[in-house]
């Protein structure tokens, strides 16, 4: 058996021990509440991951283990890149409605993804990006992950797929990192049955001073990072500086969204 040379995505939940507290009441009984939002999330990350906003990725493979999930793929399929950072963008999103952030890693490495099997370094390597680089809630993606995205990419998403396109997947953060964006102004598009762009920013608000309320300065952090990314957005996007007309980009609601103070 050798391994395979693939792009391995490893994500999982932030907070989550925080979470399965919450499924039992002070007296240890069920909360059945807590346990069918657990439930609900976990189902979401996994047919969020097995859906493609494009044709889908012939080789993607999915594993998930308790609140984590790891997606491989090879490396030179056609836009498969694209379509799985757009995939887990919308993932992202969906979750943040739900009451739940994310945190990842996207890397290149040697994997066995078969037959129920899951291991190799490539793994360790995407789950330390995500255990060590990813300090907040975000997914850290891997510099060679977006030039191999640009490699094997079609004419069509290559503006898609720039770094420097600001409704793109992915974001370059204060310390260099590259990280899939949550806050693109392609948020416009976003509209489910079940919530709107302005359910996702409402929650989002929610999430975010509920994390800052908190004393433990490792979640304060955190959250303060979430903070700046959300009030920045809605300056950028809502305030007297926005930049729509440059990028034919009208946000509804948006004026409605109150900044965090």
């Amino acid at each position: 058996m050798k391994y395979s040379i693939e792009i391995i995505c490893f994500i999982d939940i932030l907070g989550f021990r925080k979470h399965i507290e919450k499924t039992l009441a002070e007296d240890q009984s069920d909360n059945e509440e807590g346990i069918d939002k657990i439930a609900c999330a976990l189902e979401s990350m996994k047919c969020n991951s097995a859906q493609s906003q494009g044709p889908y990725p012939v080789t993607r493979k999915i594993t998930q283990f308790s609140d984590s999930i790891v997606i491989s793929f090879n490396y030179n399929d056609k836009d498969s890149v694209y379509y799985t950072l757009v995939d887990i963008q919308i993932l992202l999103i969906d979750l943040v409605c739900r009451g739940f952030l994310c945190r990842g890693g996207i890397s290149l490495g040697k994997i066995i993804h078969k037959n129920g099997m899951l291991f190799g370094p490539g793994v360790v390597d995407a789950y330390t990006l995500e255990s060590k680089a990813a300090n907040y809630p975000r997914i850290i993606v891997g510099q060679d992950i977006l030039k191999i995205g640009e490699f094997y990419i079609s004419d069509d998403h290559l503006w898609d797929i720039e770094k420097t396109n600001p409704s793109g997947p992915v974001g370059q953060d204060s310390d260099g990192m590259y990280y899939i964006n949550y806050f693109s102004p392609d948020l416009i598009y976003f509209n489910k049955p079940d919530y709107s762009f302005y359910d996702y920013m409402s929650k989002l608000k929610q999430i975010i001073e509920t994390g800052l309320g908190s004393n433990k300065k490792d979640i304060f952090v955190k959250y303060s990072w979430l903070k700046q990314k959300y009030n920045k957005f809605l300056n950028i996007y809502g305030g007297p500086d926005a930049i729509n007309s440059d990028f034919d980009i009208s946000i509804p609601q948006i004026d409605k969204i109150p900044m965090i103070k």
